[in-house]
């Protein structure tokens, strides 16, 4: 049921470091490693081998530094929306239905940045949440979506999330026909594309996306969705209570 649920939130590799390197001390120290001797009883000193750095410990040494060089640069507001849904218009004739399986016209016409009804019950509106939040790597994984749709998705999560907390959102294109459809979103500021080289699937997709992310904590969302207000908030102020909570709205 997680893996399939259009939203999940889990604790980034910071978040389960410190229990991966816990646990290896105490295996250390309930097995400590014998010196090897020869044949004449003489230690043989140990090799030199260098130890590789695990993917979570290299995202906690300076990666914020090379984030500028990785990502867009082209803020979202400024991002040309009309040149990147025409490649994929609908011809005179063509079946609305026939690729996403739902209707493609309605969705284009549907303007980007549209305010979705606030279906929040009304005790959320007073609440207020805790400033110590975490930031976050939002993952969303696709295959031929609908341009307009993916694209609704991303400005959703910009415009419906407070900045500091959206790390950067990672786009996992799992070998759509078209390369274009994902990689022409790579100048957006605060974007990431990656191409499988094959199909994948879901989770794989998700995973390639988790490796490659910044944030401490991992969301993840389906590719035609619209965030609402204050969807971000209460998610991460439960991973705070708790780290090895993974919640779903």
């Amino acid at each position: 049921d997680v893996a399939n649920s259009d939203m999940n939130i889990f604790p980034g590799p910071d978040g389960f470091m410190q229990h991966h390197n816990e646990h290896r001390a105490a295996q250390q120290q309930d097995h400590p490693v014998e010196q090897a001797h020869d044949n004449d009883g003489q230690r043989i000193p140990e090799p030199d081998i260098p130890v590789a750095e695990s993917k979570a410990e290299q995202h906690l040494q300076g990666d914020k530094d090379n984030d500028e060089d990785e990502l867009g640069d082209v803020p979202w507001q400024k991002f040309d929306y009309e040149k990147y849904i025409s490649k994929q218009k609908l011809l005179p004739g063509m079946d609305a239905y026939e690729r996403n399986k739902f209707n493609q016209q309605a969705s284009d016409d549907t303007p980007n940045d549209r305010d979705v009804p606030d279906t929040r019950s009304s005790e959320c509106g007073s609440r207020t949440w805790r400033k110590d939040l975490p930031d976050t790597t939002v993952i969303i994984t696709f295959h031929n979506e609908a341009r307009s749709a993916l694209y609704r998705t991303i400005i959703s999560v910009f415009r419906k999330s407070p900045e500091h907390l959206i790390r950067e959102i990672i786009l996992v294109d799992d070998f759509s026909d078209n390369p274009t459809d994902g990689s022409e979103l790579n100048i957006i500021k605060k974007v990431k594309v990656l191409r499988n080289d094959k199909r994948q699937g879901l989770i794989r997709s998700r995973v390639k996306g988790a490796n490659a992310a910044k944030g401490k904590v991992l969301t993840f969302l389906d590719s035609h969705c619209e965030c609402n207000e204050n969807w971000l908030q209460p998610l991460l102020e439960r991973i705070v209570e708790n780290r090895k909570n993974v919640v779903s709205p």
